[in-house]
């Protein structure tokens, strides 16, 4: 059974790239491709997810580049089998605009994080964690363009999901968001600027 191979193999890689294990996990990522592509052919969505896993690697590490071709062929593949407004389409979004960020391309990363922004809103709600997520992003973002007060807006209305949600200030995910509002004030303090707490 091609098919069980293939989702084998996907799993394996899966498990390979959650342990930072680079090297199998790419092999066995392209070789589950490989068979997904024979069986259901070279735009199916199982060749889709595999991109989508490769770019995420490449971005890690540092391929921004080749990160960026394959997010494009998976969006390309997810958008036609699933329309604009899919959760597997802003996950592919929420990747672009990583990649984009790490080019410092920051309009084009707060384009790709609107959109996911939109489908996730309309998807989850907006006061959900995947929201919260873009938002967070979309802080890193305006803040990398010296927008400060519109990065703390951004991670005031994260951290008030995340308390809607439960966290407390020492989850991982609250501590960041303060940390980040730590450094926007300060740097905004040393302009001169007025504290935006």
């Amino acid at each position: 059974d091609y098919a069980g191979q293939a989702e084998t193999l996907f799993h394996l890689a899966t498990a390979h790239d959650r342990q930072g294990d680079e090297a199998p996990a790419l092999k066995l990522y392209r070789k589950a491709m490989k068979l997904y592509k024979i069986l259901f052919g070279r735009d199916s969505l199982h060749v889709a997810k595999i991109l989508n896993r490769l770019a995420n690697m490449k971005g890690r590490a540092g391929s921004v580049d080749k990160a960026m071709v394959l997010f494009d062929e998976s969006l390309r593949i997810r958008m036609l089998h699933l329309g604009n407004n899919h959760e597997d389409v802003a996950e592919t979004l929420f990747g672009m605009g990583i990649v984009f960020e790490k080019r410092r391309d920051y309009g084009a990363a707060m384009k790709a994080y609107s959109d996911c922004l939109r489908i996730r809103s309309s998807k989850f709600g907006s006061d959900s964690m995947e929201v919260a997520q873009v938002v967070v992003n979309i802080g890193v973002v305006r803040g990398n363009k010296g927008d400060f007060a519109g990065a703390l807006k951004s991670w005031n209305k994260a951290l008030a999901i995340y308390r809607k949600h439960g966290l407390s200030d020492d989850d991982v995910l609250v501590a960041t968001v303060l940390g980040h509002k730590n450094l926007a004030n300060s740097l905004i303090e040393n302009r001169g600027g007025r504290n935006h707490r």
